[in-house]
């Protein structure tokens, strides 16, 4: 069992840092393109980031994006361990230990799914503010 936990946990951990690397220069570049150029209008250019008429980039698009990113993954993390955790008490067969184990898990998983939920809230909350 730890064998396949240690693997899922790997494969999760290469498909963030593989996202965040495909991620990463496309945003960079995507910004690049939309500031610099003349056809776009103003309200698109300040929506991506733009800072006032002499185009200064900021890096608050690609940190709202890696942020919202890493967020997601462990959103879905959080998923999966109260799906584990259902699947743990379904199978587990009446037995006090088991179960208890079962409904830990599924308590965990909430307390990170709502933990992931408010710190996106938060994320949010605070580079909206910081932009205007």
């Amino acid at each position: 069992m730890k064998k396949v936990l240690v693997s899922f946990g790997l494969v999760i951990m290469v498909v963030v840092f593989g996202v965040i690397g495909v991620m990463t220069p496309s945003a960079w570049a995507d910004e690049a393109n939309v500031c610099d150029d003349s056809n776009i209008s103003q309200e698109l250019k300040d929506a991506a980031g733009c800072m006032g008429n002499n185009n200064e980039k900021t890096v608050m698009p690609l940190a709202e994006a890696l942020i919202n990113t890493v967020l997601t993954v462990v959103g879905i993390l959080a998923v999966g361990v109260i799906v584990y955790g259902g699947i743990t008490y379904s199978t587990s067969l009446g037995d006090p230990g088991k179960t208890t184990k079962a409904k830990n898990i599924i308590l965990y998983g909430v307390v990170g799914l709502i933990v992931a939920l408010l710190s996106w809230a938060i994320v949010n909350f605070v580079s909206k503010s910081i932009s205007s």
